[in-house]
């Protein structure tokens, strides 16, 4: 009589393990530095130090760059790597993120809900520049999407299509967490893109 209880519930717990892992959100966050000011010991020290944040599953690191994969259901916070690179003495140059989750389109704002964890991104683009004139990427103002972009993303609402987005957050301290995108793809069904 056990086996016939210990094996659904077995199968129910493999199928809800399967299916977290499959909803992966927050999928990646990787930092630069300047390579120079960071040897091979110190390369060492960061990835031990980056492997002891909770929410990391696995460090990656080359000269210059780190890439932390996150574990499904954890959030991000800026300090949570931020306070281990300070421990090494490591300036953190940019942040790079992959997060996969829904859109939400209001106005000319579109907001990206990661899955499982429910961390909140503004999509943003950087702003184009103009030949002959000066263009201020400090400030925030100046980054918004594009028109296809936002056609696109307004048709993966209505479609309740996923949304993988890669960039680098701008002003990363920030309480709103902004992407600013370098790609990003829509799809409806796993492994089958819309764009």
């Amino acid at each position: 009589m056990f086996k016939h209880i210990f094996c659904p519930f077995c199968l129910l717990v493999c199928l809800f393990c399967c299916r977290a892992n499959l909803s992966a959100e927050i999928v990646s966050v990787t930092i630069t530095w300047n390579k120079g000011l960071c040897d091979e010991g110190c390369e060492r020290l960061l990835k031990r130090r980056l492997e002891g944040i909770d929410a990391v599953a696995r460090v990656e690191v080359i000269p210059g760059q780190a890439v932390m994969y996150w574990k499904p259901g954890q959030k991000f916070d800026y300090l949570m790597v931020r306070r281990p690179t300070q421990r090494v003495g490591i300036g953190i140059e940019a942040f790079y993120v992959t997060v996969r989750g829904t859109v939400r389109k209001a106005g000319d704002k579109v907001t990206l809900t990661s899955l499982g964890d429910n961390t909140k991104f503004e999509l943003t683009s950087a702003p184009a520049p103009r030949l002959g004139t000066y263009t201020a990427y400090s400030s925030p103002k100046l980054y918004q999407l594009r028109a296809e972009q936002l056609e696109a993303f307004q048709r993966a609402e209505s479609d309740d299509a996923m949304v993988t987005a890669t960039g680098f957050l701008l002003m990363p301290y920030r309480r709103q967490l902004t992407i600013v995108l370098e790609n990003y793809q829509i799809e409806k069904e796993p492994d089958q893109p819309i764009q």
